[in-house]
């Protein structure tokens, strides 16, 4: 998986002085930028590669990162009017647990269900003394996969 440096940076950052269970929203530019809202089960657009946007999002729950649909839709709706168009979720765990719950999979998989996205990035943040780790998962229709970012100057 491709990350803009910058955007990583941004990540990492917003997340050294977050909650856990905090989270947000990333974004690729791409060429059909049809994302057009989130709600608390799904998305709707379409993504490239190359990660490039991210939207910090407390959530609000202490306990599981839950998505301010109404603040990431009307990111959504401006990411699009830039060519930026929704490709995952990203969020920190409870003592540093670099993998997805099963509720993160049947979310990501919700997402899938219910739109022509053919995959979404779905990257962990965790916490090793003060190094952030962002580790990133792809998940399709079939199968998840952890990866690593490539990171590509911006």
């Amino acid at each position: 998986m491709k990350i803009e440096k910058d955007t990583l940076d941004r990540i990492k950052k917003s997340f050294s002085v977050a909650p856990i269970e905090s989270g947000g929203m990333i974004g690729s530019r791409a060429a059909d930028s049809s994302c057009v809202a989130i709600s608390s089960s799904a998305a709707v657009g379409s993504h490239d590669e190359v990660i490039s946007a991210f939207c910090f999002d407390h959530g609000g729950d202490p306990e599981e990162y839950v998505p301010n649909v109404e603040m990431l839709n009307e990111k959504i709706g401006e990411w699009a009017k830039n060519g930026i168009s929704f490709a995952g979720i990203v969020h920190s765990h409870h003592n540093n647990c670099r993998f997805l719950s099963d509720a993160d999979i049947d979310y990501a998989r919700a997402i899938l269900k219910d739109t022509k996205l053919s995959s979404v990035c779905f990257p962990i943040v965790t916490y090793l003394n003060d190094e952030i780790i962002v580790t990133p998962y792809r998940i399709d229709r079939e199968k998840l996969e952890k990866g690593s970012f490539l990171i590509i100057d911006d």
